[in-house]
């Protein structure tokens, strides 16, 4: 789907809401990152994306519904490899992409959230680019593995990258680590299905 396309169609989702204007979930392409940075802007976007959550042809729309349960089947498989190199790759590093990366809640991520029955996090990771993120905490990430951006999950340092090989990770773990290309493909295809699904019945189609 061509870019202007879609975006006009994610704008035409927030018209007519009560209190939470169109521009609060015209989040695909926006003008500033990190979209809804601030308090009172992240609380129209969670409003608004309430209201149509609790609209029964969207809260009973089998196949989005399926594709968010797949969602998060799939983050369980890939938690404890992320988890382990993170362990391996994390805690001694001098150049932390938690410490210095500017992330954020997109759309995809907001909706998987809602259909997999997450509460909202508190905000953005970060109000503004430079800040530092609000759920980094001494041991690591606070918040599960489902309710982070999914970019904090997708993205591998070159070290993790170099981490993958056999060679380098214990013997139970090699399995999952083989699959882990496979799940990351398949979840970039789920995730753009459920935008695309809601959407369409956002609109009625």
């Amino acid at each position: 789907m061509e870019k202007a396309g879609f975006q006009d169609r994610v704008k035409r989702v927030g018209v007519g809401v009560s209190g939470a204007p169109a521009a609060a979930i015209d989040a695909c392409w926006p003008p500033h990152l990190p979209p809804w940075g601030s308090a009172s802007t992240w609380r129209a976007a969670t409003a608004a994306l309430d209201h149509h959550l609790g609209l029964a042809h969207i809260r009973c729309h089998q196949p989005t519904r399926q594709k968010a349960a797949a969602i998060e089947r799939l983050l369980v498989r890939m938690a404890p490899v992320m988890e382990a190199l993170a362990r391996q790759t994390c805690r001694d590093c001098a150049d932390s992409c938690c410490r210095r990366a500017t992330v954020w809640y997109d759309c995809t991520d907001l909706l998987v959230l809602g259909f997999t029955g997450q509460r909202w996090p508190s905000g953005q990771p970060m109000a503004a680019v430079g800040d530092r993120c609000r759920y980094l905490g001494a041991a690591g990430c606070r918040l599960p593995r489902i309710q982070r951006p999914w970019i904090c999950t997708w993205y591998l340092c070159p070290r993790q990258t170099a981490s993958l090989q056999p060679v380098c990770v214990p013997p139970a773990m090699a399995p999952h680590v083989g699959r882990l290309p496979r799940w990351l493909r398949g979840m970039k295809r789920l995730r753009q299905g459920l935008l695309e699904d809601f959407i369409g019945a956002a609109l009625g189609h």
